[in-house]
This record gives structure tokens, C-alpha cells and sequence, in this order.
């Protein structure tokens, strides 16, 4: 139901690299109907991009992975972004606090199918909190304007490809 907690799943590949700094990218993945193919369950999604260089954020989406009990949210934007930010979120401080790495200053975003219109969703999210975080910074409320820096969700681009055509094998019974 609505306003409910969920238990969401995915997956990070962070790369060994010097730097303390890693670029990210996450990853919404392709219209995908069967629990079994989740990108935890089929860990495909990320391999390149961590070859790559790149943090890879891959989630497996409501209704995926953990929470494959619960309806997905099919195009319905609510359920790529807020899952997407806290996907984010929990793979930097995870990134931060077990590997010493930052995964935050440059995130990129993709999809394809499905996940084009999940990585639209989630990127306009993110573009919103930004914009709040910077209206309470300007008008001297809350945290300082350093702090509210780092909460930021840096996207750098957006790359999408196609769009959710299979419309057919999401409706069916």
C-alpha cells in the first residue's frame, strides 16, 4: 500500500581503483517480468560498466528481488525514483564506510525498455530534491550549505534507450 515501507534489493560493483573517487552509474534495467531474471538473481546488469571503471548501482526494482511479493509499480514514476534515491544513498554510505571510496560526486544514469522510462523518472527526482536542498540552503534554514552539498545527488547524464514496449506481458494474467 501506499506510504508503506518496502524491502527493495539491488546490487553496487565498485571496482578496485587508486582513487578515492569513483564515478557512478545506475543502472535501471530492461522490462523484466519474471522474479528469476532480477538483476540479483542474474547479476548481468553492471559487469561492463565495473570493467569500465565505474561504480555500478543496479536495482532489481519493486516487485523484484526482496521485495518479489509486492506489486510492481509498472510506469508508475513514484516507484523507480524514491527506490532509486535510497538505492543511491545506501551504496554510498556502504562505498564510504566499508571501502573508504566516494561514489557521489559524479553518477550517471541508463535504461533501457523499462528502466529508460526508470531512469527518466528518477533523474527528474533527483533534479526536484536538489532544487529543495538548494531553496533551504539560500534561505539559511536547516543544515549548513557544505552539508547540503554532500546530500546532493551530482547527475552528470541521462542515457536511455527505447521505451517499455512490452506492455502485452505486464498485463497478463
Amino acid at each position: 500500500p501506499k506510504g508503506m515501507p518496502v524491502e527493495a534489493s539491488g546490487l553496487v560493483i565498485i571496482p578496485e581503483r587508486k582513487e578515492k573517487s569513483i564515478p557512478s552509474v545506475v543502472i535501471e534495467h530492461p522490462t523484466i517480468t519474471e522474479n528469476y531474471l532480477a538483476p540479483t538473481n542474474v547479476p548481468l546488469h553492471g559487469i561492463l560498466e565495473g570493467a569500465e571503471g565505474f561504480a555500478a548501482i543496479v536495482m532489481d526494482g519493486i516487485g523484484l528481488g526482496r521485495s518479489s511479493k509486492s506489486v510492481s509499480p509498472y510506469l508508475i514514476k513514484e516507484g523507480y525514483a524514491r527506490p532509486g534515491i535510497d538505492m543511491i544513498r545506501y551504496s554510498q554510505v556502504f562505498a564510504k564506510k566499508v571501502l573508504g571510496k566516494n561514489i557521489g560526486e559524479r553518477v550517471y544514469i541508463q535504461g533501457y525498455s523499462e528502466g529508460a522510462f526508470g531512469a527518466i523518472a528518477l533523474a527528474l527526482e533527483i533534479a526536484k530534491e536538489n532544487k529543495k536542498i538548494d531553496e533551504t540552503s539560500s534561505q539559511g534554514h536547516g543544515e549548513s550549505s557544505l552539508q547540503n552539498h554532500q546530500n546532493k545527488i551530482n547527475v552528470k547524464g541521462v542515457a536511455t534507450g527505447a521505451g517499455p514496449y512490452l506492455l502485452h506481458e505486464v498485463v497478463k494474467d
